[in-house]
């Protein structure tokens, strides 16, 4: 990889969206989520080899952040291998953009290539692999679909609706939620504070997260940095000891306690 330290012009509008969660079902981590940490369900849907439902820990407007939960759908089998081999955990970091292929660009003039797909109504999205990652697989999305903060208030305002509110919660317009009721929503309103990666390389991570996906710095330490998105999205990147890196842990506020991982990514209570 090249590393080249001239800024990008912040152009494409890049946000991280959300961590994605791979689980066997979605269920029990979605209840306990909404019931123990207070978190908001948004909307979900289907894509090739799974369904998904994501939540919002925290509010919409500048702390938290939103967690997508996976399960696995019909044959393709992307989602079933990486369960089977890794088990229950943190799959995939989601950026959104503006414009995916001028962002694909950018990777491609520092030698990183990824998957695309653009069959997907309203979606279209490329793939990289954990190597380029910093030990996870990294989407970027360039999205017609629901805004996420729209989102939001549309799912505080359906509250008092109880199940019946999140009947038309599906990603596509007027189809419905396929999930259970996960039930009311907790008293504690806890709020995802960033995501913690161990990077093998963390002059390479800073490229591609600071650099090429406009991280703007928020805290440096001598073992790695915070980066910050305009969402309220917060990665916090850490040298590992040792070559294999990838995520660590959530860090979540707002409550002393809480579930000790959430779909087997673990949590760490500030």
């Amino acid at each position: 990889m090249r590393n080249e330290s001239t800024a990008i012009s912040p152009t494409a509008g890049v946000d991280l969206d959300h961590i994605g969660i791979a689980v066997e079902s979605v269920q029990a981590p979605l209840e306990e989520v909404v019931g123990r940490l207070g978190a908001t369900v948004l909307y979900g849907g289907e894509a090739p080899g799974c369904r998904f439902v994501q939540t919002r820990i925290g509010d919409a407007a500048s702390t938290g952040m939103t967690v997508e939960l996976l399960e696995p759908l019909g044959t393709d089998p992307f989602l079933g291998q990486f369960l089977e081999r890794f088990g229950a955990g943190a799959h995939h970091l989601t950026f959104r953009v503006l414009d995916v292929i001028e962002v694909v660009d950018r990777f491609a003039d520092c030698g990183l290539h990824p998957v695309i797909r653009r069959d997907l109504p309203l979606w279209k999205e490329a793939f990289y692999s954990p190597k380029d990652g910093g030990g996870m697989i990294l989407q970027l999305a360039e999205s017609g679909g629901p805004d996420p903060a729209e989102a939001f208030d549309a799912a505080r305002r359906d509250e008092a609706l109880h199940a019946e509110g999140q009947r038309y919660k599906g990603w596509y317009p007027d189809t419905p939620a396929w999930w259970g009721w996960p039930g009311e929503r907790g008293e504690v309103e806890a709020s995802l504070e960033s995501i913690v990666l161990r990077v093998p390389d963390l002059e390479k991570a800073r490229v591609v997260y600071e650099r090429l996906l406009e991280g703007v710095p928020e805290e440096e330490t001598d073992e790695g940095c915070t980066l910050r998105w305009p969402g309220g999205g917060r990665l916090t990147l850490v040298q590992n000891s040792t070559p294999r890196g990838g995520f660590d842990y959530l860090n979540v506020s707002g409550t002393p306690s809480g579930p000790e991982a959430i779909g087997g990514a673990r949590v760490v209570f500030l």
